[in-house]
């Protein structure tokens, strides 16, 4: 039964490591993506309005 517990124990570690490691990877993956098109938004609304005042 102890072996038993450690194993389980052991995946569960390894299992939530993996898990963690994936969430930050899509996280980071997404904040990149999204950086360059807000960029890119904000860019065009703001030639938007200023050619709207000018």
């Amino acid at each position: 039964m102890e072996i038993l517990r450690r194993k389980e124990r052991g995946q569960s570690t390894v299992e939530y490591l993996l898990i963690s490691m994936a969430l930050v990877l899509f996280f980071a993956a997404m904040f990149r993506f999204l950086q360059g098109q807000l960029a890119t938004l904000f860019k065009s609304a703001g030639i938007k309005i200023l050619t709207s005042y000018y």
